[in-house]
């Protein structure tokens, strides 16, 4: 080929020449002949070793653009050990091969290892000296539930590593169950919360020390000999609470016109009295507002450093002293109310009564003691209970229901419309700065139809709030549109598998989560029960459940969820106020007896929790509701 010359630059001399041969050709790029490895796991050495030929015949080298920390490349192998804080994580890799001649070529991958998914679970019960940490027994262990590609469902059971701390080992990236321990052997139905997190708070606030439990029942009689009483017309009761919330709540009738009270209040059964450290002994006195009628606190005893005795008669001694007086006032935003309660079931809501709680939680500070899921309020009544309209005597429920369901026996009217009920006033002794918590609760009626059998269910709306706020608007409302496998879940159907996809919109409000209680239904002749069979938690508006079983019939409960701090992916029962819940419910949805099943794998005898699920009973009907 002819060398072609140019006249670059003119000079005096002459001229300046460049010559170039008229073409060149780029060094060729190299080409990957190795596939990524993208399995690894937590504190396992992970290893890949590049390849790459060049169409040029030289040499290869290798470098990495981009690694995670701690990785390595040592000539054409990376070496990596992924950390905790690596694992169940997207890791990104790129690597560069580098001919002799200059060229280049790239090859990115990234990895997700399987890493250790950590669960707390140490409660913290609020006592006189302050909170003790109390960590859950070592058999108590948590499992993951994992979906597969094909399908199926892991269940990854986890071992304990110290007290309250349990590792579940080899989980993959993404959202798993996070299931709730019980002690092994037993198989209670699955509480489940749907995660991605590598760890997770199983804890509660608690009031009190746990209360001990005996090995057999015994009899136990308390002897009251109260003085100091408000010797009026209509003295209402003076009720007995403790610092154990186990403990059952004693009422005793006052004697108009006297201020002196004694009687006896005996019980058999298995809780360990001995484990209580305090008492409140309090009159509580009539006071309506309205159409609410109360009974709010008057004179009090606080009884510290007791020594009750098992099995025997334990005298209950003091004289009661007048409360100082606190007051709130009391306005109710009952349209709101009125409006949460449409569309959250097949049939038209009724409303039926509403409940009105006003409590201290003994010792607590600065968080709500939570134990239970469905428990918006757990300190004791200390400042307000509700009379029963027969007995005058307390009702047995001195708060918000602890289940958004089945219990239909309201005490107060409902309130439906905005209403200003005036101005509450009622004793508080209790130090200052103890969790106070006022709640409001509502409960409808809604027709259910079980073949030839028709009952009336009810379910509970409720809003906990301090009462040094005292807003008893609703939170947020109950989920809009809900949908089982696409199609409404406010219609009677049958369903060709046994995993749900349950799926809704969002409410108006700032819900933290929702709670899906699946319930299977059994009809009796003029009775209807309902079993328990899984309790699953989500912090999202989809979700599929775990395989129920072919052949059941099911009623599923969603129940929206509020709270000041509670997180449904790693903490869902640490809670402050306020808190709330509005639940909706299905129609009958049953699982055709041929329905296709998802394989669940893993340990046979945690697996029956999913197989064979014995939970709590309940009945509506002709036999009292459990």
């Amino acid at each position: 080929m002819r060398a072609l010359c140019l006249p670059l630059v003119a000079v005096s001399l002459g001229f300046l020449v460049a010559c170039g041969s008229g073409s060149h050709s780029a060094p060729l790029s190299p080409v990957f002949t190795s596939t990524p490895v993208t399995a690894a796991s937590q504190g396992v050495s992970y290893s890949y070793t590049l390849a790459a030929t060049d169409p040029a015949g030289g040499t290869v080298t290798f470098s990495l653009v981009t690694e995670p920390a701690g990785s390595t490349l040592a000539g054409s192998t990376i070496n990596w050990t992924p950390t905790a804080a690596e694992s169940r994580a997207s890791n990104s890799f790129e690597a560069m091969a580098t001919t002799s001649s200059g060229g280049t070529a790239t090859q990115s991958w990234t990895v997700t290892p399987t890493g250790t998914v950590t669960v707390n679970w140490v409660d913290a019960d609020w006592t006189p000296t302050g909170p003790v940490q109390t960590p859950v027994p070592t058999n108590f262990l948590p499992s993951a539930l994992v979906p597969q590609a094909d399908g199926s469902l892991q269940l990854l059971t986890g071992t304990s590593v110290s007290p309250g701390v349990f590792n579940i080992a080899q989980v993959p990236g993404g959202y798993y169950w996070l299931i709730q321990g019980v002690p092994q052997g037993l198989s209670l139905p699955p509480i489940g919360f749907w995660t991605n997190s590598s760890t997770f708070d199983l804890g509660h606030d608690n009031v009190g020390v746990p209360t001990g439990v005996l090995s057999s029942s015994e009899d136990i009689t308390l002897n009251f000999t109260l003085s100091g009483l408000d010797a009026s017309a209509t003295p209402g009761v003076v009720g007995f609470l403790t610092d154990n919330l186990p403990v059952p709540p004693v009422y005793l009738t006052a004697t108009p016109g006297q201020s002196t009270l004694t009687g006896s209040y005996s019980l058999n059964s298995r809780i360990d009295w001995t484990t209580v450290n305090t008492a409140f002994l309090g009159q509580y006195e009539p006071s309506s507002l309205g159409a609410l009628n109360n009974l709010v606190l008057g004179p009090e005893l606080t009884l510290t450093n007791m020594q009750l005795t098992n099995g025997a008669a334990n005298p209950i001694n003091g004289t009661l002293a007048a409360s100082p007086t606190a007051s709130l006032d009391l306005n109710i935003p009952g349209s709101q109310w009125a409006t949460l309660m449409q569309n959250v079931a097949p049939g038209t809501a009724t409303p039926i009564g509403s409940w009105l709680s006003l409590a201290a939680e003994p010792y607590v500070v600065g968080v709500n003691a939570k134990p239970e899921l469905f428990a918006p309020t757990v300190g004791a009544a200390l400042y307000m209970v509700q009379p029963d309209p027969t007995s005058g005597v307390p009702f047995a429920i001195t708060a918000c229901p602890t289940q958004p369901f089945l219990f239909s026996d309201a005490i107060e009217p409902a309130v439906v419309s905005d209403t200003n009920f005036g101005t509450l006033s009622y004793g508080d002794p209790y130090p200052a700065n103890w969790t106070r918590e006022l709640a409001f609760c509502q409960s409808v009626n809604v027709p259910f139809s079980v073949g030839s059998q028709s009952f009336p269910m009810a379910l509970n709306y409720s809003v906990v709030v301090d009462p040094a706020a005292p807003t008893l608007a609703p939170l947020a409302g109950p989920v809009v549109n809900p949908t089982i496998n696409g199609t409404s879940l406010f219609t009677t159907a049958s369903v060709n598998t046994t995993a749900e996809n349950l799926s809704w919109s969002a409410p108006n409000g700032t819900p933290y989560g929702y709670t899906v209680n699946v319930l299977q239904v059994i009809a009796m002749p003029n009775v209807v029960e309902f079993f328990t069979a899984g309790t699953y938690s989500t912090a999202q508006t989809s979700v599929t459940l775990p395989p129920l079983t072919a052949g059941n019939t099911y009623v599923f409960l969603i129940i929206t969820q509020t709270d000041g701090v509670a997180n449904m992916q790693t903490s869902p029962y640490r809670s402050q106020l306020p808190t709330g819940m509005a639940p909706v419910m299905s129609a009958l949805i049953t699982v055709n007896s041929g329905a296709a099943a998802a394989q669940l794998r893993g340990d046979a005898k945690q697996l029956e929790r999913f197989r064979n699920p014995k939970g709590e009973v309940y009945r509506i009907g002709d036999s009292p509701k459990k």
